[in-house]
């Protein structure tokens, strides 16, 4: 049986892209997304006055067993959810009919397993309303990408709604602690898949941390690396 699918996505775009954490420091450039088809393209420069007083109160509390001295993990926690809520906004004005199936992807995955209809079938059935990764969960749920009916979408979009809730009971921000408690909160139905991700940095490597692979994936990905470096090496003609 086919699917209508739409394509919708929200971009921030910065001048520079900077990540202490990861080591990413280097200058934005787009490219690539056309190949996505797009539905729906928002894009706006990256700004941190849009986020209001979400960024403030996100500063005014630590982030969980983490060193975020400079704030840049709140920093971009607060830009996620702000680009969520903006997607959000785009997609109801332009489709009020609303989707039976929302998934939210962040842009910098690539997937390492597949995604299994077996998987999809509670929230096709009515009994959860929201599907996240069974890893990478630090105590709460797995922020990186997500199934959703209408009521998890609504819920996944809008969490910033609970950061000022959260911090008053935990006395710290955290992504995956956060998106439990705005789902408990909220008496959603949550359930798990197993699909595997990892994240793809801004010079285009992939980042292992959380994945377990066999040795003939993790084979596979070093040499999709290798491939990737060498062509972003500058070329030059042949002497002669």
């Amino acid at each position: 049986m086919g699917a209508d699918l739409t394509l919708a996505a929200h971009f921030n775009e910065p001048d520079i892209l900077l990540n202490p954490r990861s080591g990413e420091h280097l200058k934005f450039r787009s490219s690539g997304e056309g190949r996505l088809n797009l539905d729906l393209d928002i894009r706006e420069p990256q700004d941190d006055a849009n986020l209001g007083p979400l960024l403030d109160l996100a500063l005014s509390a630590p982030y969980f067993a983490s060193e975020d001295g400079g704030g840049f993990m709140r920093r971009n926690l607060c830009r996620q959810l702000y680009s969520l809520s903006r997607l959000k906004s785009e997609v109801d004005a332009a489709y009020p009919q609303g989707f039976d199936l929302y998934a939210l992807v962040r842009p910098d995955l690539e997937f390492t397993t597949n995604l299994r209809p077996d998987e999809v079938q509670p929230l096709m059935e009515g009994k959860v309303d929201l599907l996240t990764p069974y890893w990478q969960t630090w105590g709460g749920f797995n922020d990186r990408f997500c199934l959703a009916n209408r009521r998890g979408f609504e819920l996944y979009t809008a969490r910033e709604r609970f950061v000022g809730p959260f911090i008053a009971e935990h006395g710290f921000i955290q992504a995956e602690r956060l998106l439990r408690f705005s789902v408990e909160a909220s008496g959603l139905r949550h359930g798990v898949i197993g699909t595997r991700a990892r994240r793809v940095r801004a010079n285009g490597r992939s980042h292992l941390e959380w994945d377990r692979l066999s040795a003939l994936q993790r084979l596979a990905l070093k040499a999709r690396n290798v491939v990737r470096a060498l062509a972003t090496l500058p070329y030059r003609s042949p002497p002669g």
